[in-house]
């Protein structure tokens, strides 16, 4: 699931700015990026050797086999990192459990190639994915917790080690990665409404 879901939920964000937040997002975007947020949004994966404190900050883990989540410098960095780890906590095996290190220590087959697993109609409930952008307390918890349950009841449950995956599998998973998407870009851009009103 790394292909990377922050690029196109950044995309989706970047379509349902207000006009306010889409100017603040246009001043602090880097001119690389072409005012195209989801261009950016692996920055933070491509920096996180360089600023090596950022590194855990991709994942929101829980202890093995615990499937709810519990959590006791400058603009334009603020916005990059913002806009990646929203893409990181809709990932499940970014909030998934500590051992596995987001799946990259399971092996699984993807037909006859090994690889680690961590590389491989919602209109009506938008205003439910929106609503949690308001409280800056609880809505992390709230979606790192969604992210480790759909962890456990699709990657988890149907890839353990040394599993062969084929195409049963992806499109299996297909229907989480789009609610997992549309649920990430909704709530970003709500977020940096509300930020830029």
């Amino acid at each position: 699931m790394d292909f990377h879901l922050s690029s196109a939920l950044c995309a989706q964000a970047q379509a349902r700015l207000t006009e306010a937040a889409a100017d603040a997002e246009k001043q602090l975007l880097p001119t690389y990026a072409n005012n195209d947020l989801s261009s950016v949004c692996t920055w933070a994966d491509r920096v996180k050797f360089a600023l090596r404190w950022t590194s855990a900050l991709h994942f929101a883990d829980t202890p093995p086999k615990l499937c709810n989540f519990q959590y006791a410098n400058n603009l334009t960095q603020a916005l990059l990192f913002l806009a990646h780890y929203m893409g990181d906590v809709h990932q499940p095996l970014h909030t998934g459990f500590t051992t596995d290190k987001g799946g990259n220590t399971i092996d699984v087959h993807w037909y006859t190639r090994k690889q680690n697993f961590h590389h491989k109609t919602w209109s009506d409930e938008v205003a439910d994915w929106e609503a949690c952008s308001s409280d800056e307390t609880t809505c992390p918890n709230v979606y790192a917790s969604e992210g480790v349950k759909d962890a456990c009841q699709y990657a988890y449950k149907y890839a353990p080690e040394d599993a062969t995956l084929e195409d049963d599998y992806f499109l299996s998973c297909l229907p989480i990665i789009s609610l997992r998407l549309a649920q990430g870009g909704v709530r970003l851009a709500a977020t940096l409404n509300r930020i830029f009103q």
